[in-house]
C-alpha cells in the first residue's frame, strides 16, 4: 500500500502509518566511525566561536548558514548561501547497480564528521542508530540559521516534513546539538520541529539542556522573517 505525508512548516494532517514508516527505516543497527574534520576544527576559537552538532541521515537533510539572520536565509534562490552537511562523492560501487547499499545508505552515511566536541547522552543513545552527525563551528555575536528537513521514500510509502529553520545566537565556547523531532499533538496529526540543546557538565558523555531559539518563518512574499518564540 502506498502511503504519503507532506508536512510544510512543521504542520499537516498525517497518514496514521507514517510513524511505522519511520520505525521500519530506523529499526536496524548502524555502526559508524568518527572522521576528524581538521579544516572545520581549525576555525574553532572558544573566545569567538561556538560548536554545533547536527544529526542527519539519508532521510534527514541538515544545512546551516553561519553568521546570518533569518532575513538573510534564501534557500533555493540565487542568493542561497547555506551549507549542506551531508555531501555525497558517489565514489563507491554497490551490488545490483544500486546507488546505495541494501539499507539505503552510502559510504558517507557511516561517518560522523567530528571536530572535538565532547560526547553527549544523545550521541551515546545513537551509537547504533541510523542517524549520524556532523560538527561545525559558528561565530558568536550574531545569529546563525540552522535547518533540518525530512524526506523519505521506500516501498512501504513516502513521507516528508519541513519544519521552520531556527535562529541561534550562541555563546562563546559553548557546544550545542540540533535535532529534528516528530510530535503527535492529536490523533491523525503529525507535526515536526527543531530543538537546540546546550551541552553541559564535565567529561563525557555530557548532559543536554534545551535552549531558546527564534524561528525563521516565511512571510507572504515567501521570504524568511525572524519570529521570537
Amino acid at each position: 500500500m502506498l502511503l504519503s505525508i507532506k508536512v510544510l512548516n512543521g504542520k499537516a494532517s498525517a497518514i496514521p502509518a507514517v510513524a511505522l514508516l519511520v520505525t521500519l527505516i530506523q529499526g536496524c543497527s548502524y555502526e559508524k566511525m568518527n572522521v576528524r574534520n581538521d579544516a572545520e576544527a581549525a576555525k574553532y576559537d572558544p573566545a569567538a566561536t561556538a560548536r554545533v552538532r547536527f544529526f542527519s541521515s539519508p532521510e534527514y537533510y541538515s544545512s546551516y548558514q553561519p553568521g546570518a539572520a533569518c532575513e538573510d536565509f534564501h534557500p533555493g534562490k540565487a542568493t542561497d548561501k547555506k551549507t549542506y552537511l551531508r555531501v555525497y562523492e558517489n565514489k563507491e560501487s554497490y551490488i545490483l547497480w544500486r546507488d546505495t547499499d541494501l539499507r539505503g545508505m552510502k559510504a558517507e552515511d557511516y561517518r560522523n564528521k567530528v571536530i572535538g566536541m565532547p560526547t553527549s547522552k544523545t550521541t551515546e543513545a545513537l551509537k547504533s542508530d541510523r542517524l549520524g552527525y556532523d560538527e561545525v563551528v559558528i561565530p558568536v555575536g550574531k545569529p546563525s540559521v540552522l535547518s533540518i528537513n525530512y524526506s523519505m521514500h521506500s516501498q512501504e510509502g513516502s513521507a516528508s516534513c519541513y519544519p521552520s529553520p531556527v535562529s541561534l545566537n550562541p555563546e562563546a565556547g559553548k557546544d550545542y546539538e540540533v535535532k529534528f523531532v516528530f510530535e503527535k499533538p492529536q490523533f491523525l496529526v503529525t507535526t515536526c520541529k527543531l530543538t537546540v540543546s546546550e551541552l553541559s557538565g564535565v567529561g563525557s558523555p555530557q548532559d543536554v539542556r534545551e535552549v531558546k531559539t527564534d524561528l525563521c518563518v516565511k512571510n507572504e512574499h515567501y521570504d524568511y522573517e525572524t519570529v521570537r518564540k
